[in-house]
């Protein structure tokens, strides 16, 4: 199953109990999740007396099942983590495939009221028996990396647990501004639960409070060019250099970009509504917004812009150029000037 069907589990449930298997290669939402569970099975007043935390690789099945049998104290449940257990991911030979026997003949009749979680960082190995044991029982959860539509499922899930709604849209650029890893973008997300005046969080409050990545930036430096507005490009490219950005990084990007207004401009034109977002596997903020800018620019202007950067791109990699800071300006100027 995936975050979302253990979440449902876990919230028609009156206490969690049984095992889980937590593996996967999204550990801040594993993280986050295993948090959830702590705060469903466990008691404020009782936390420390009724919360087991096991080193997998030092843990023996013995131990795991003796912290597995201990009722709680003045609680309806007990909570039980293994942390990369050996067992899950191959192990110690001969005497870990006995242990995952064991284990795995325990969990047919662990104790109603205790929660056991097998926590792994990155992914379990499912031919392994005891991984084989957790998946008949439907129990393993596996935390793959976010598509954008989840990434923005997710956004809107976290600021409803901080107090807030967010709109559709904001979501969107609040995923594409920021465009980190989960535990940047939950920061920036409480930044804005905290800078938002009203009850929903707005793109304007995205667009003024939040964190710009390069790819970001680059959207905005495009866009100024396709405006007409050169000082505003040309500053972007100066924002990026001074935060010290790569100039080949920002070169690629500034080819991507112009790559995805090409192809944004065609497939919005042959395309239902919300299938290029899809074709090109891009946010759907940055479609629209390429689609957009494709508006303000012809064929030929973006062919020649990543014509000029395929170039640039060959120059400084064959080291025919070594100011590529000065290069990149050029480019910038190059692009803003030409002309059919």
């Amino acid at each position: 199953m995936d975050y979302n069907a253990f979440l449902k589990q876990i919230d028609q449930s009156e206490t969690p109990s049984g095992v889980y298997l937590f593996h996967g290669e999204e550990e801040f939402v594993k993280d986050s999740m295993l948090k959830r569970l702590e705060e469903r099975c466990l008691e404020e007043a009782t936390r420390e007396m009724n919360y087991t935390v096991l080193d997998g690789a030092a843990a023996t099945a013995d131990a795991i099942i003796a912290a597995g049998e201990t009722l709680p104290l003045m609680s309806p449940a007990r909570l039980v983590v293994v942390k990369d257990y050996p067992g899950l991911k191959g192990g110690r030979g001969a005497e870990e495939a006995s242990a995952q026997a064991r284990l795995a003949d325990y969990l047919k009749n662990i104790s109603p009221t205790t929660c056991l979680v097998f926590f792994c960082r990155g992914k379990a190995d499912s031919r392994l028996k005891l991984s084989q044991a957790i998946g008949k029982l439907n129990r393993t959860v596996e935390f793959k990396s976010l598509n954008e539509h989840d990434r923005v499922r997710w956004i809107q899930s976290q600021a409803r647990r901080s107090g807030k709604q967010i709109a559709q849209n904001a979501a969107e650029l609040l995923s594409f501004i920021t465009g980190a890893g989960l535990e940047d973008l939950y920061q920036e997300l409480q930044k804005l639960v905290a800078f938002a005046p009203g009850h929903e969080i707005t793109a304007r409050d995205v667009e003024q409070a939040a964190t710009r990545n390069t790819a970001f930036t680059v959207f905005q430096m495009v866009d100024a060019l396709a405006a007409r507005q050169l000082p505003l490009a040309q500053a972007a490219l100066e924002q990026m250099l001074h935060d010290g950005e790569a100039p080949v990084r920002i070169l690629s990007m500034i080819a991507r970009q112009f790559r995805l207004i090409r192809y944004a401009a065609l497939l919005s034109r042959a395309l239902p509504k919300g299938e290029a977002e899809k074709q090109l596997e891009a946010p759907p903020f940055a479609v629209r917004k390429a689609a957009g800018q494709a508006k303000n620019f012809t064929p030929a202007q973006v062919e020649h812009a990543l014509k000029a950067c395929a170039d640039l791109d060959w120059q400084i990699k064959s080291g025919q150029i070594r100011e590529d800071h000065l290069a990149l300006q050029a480019l910038v100027m190059d692009i803003h000037i030409f002309k059919e």
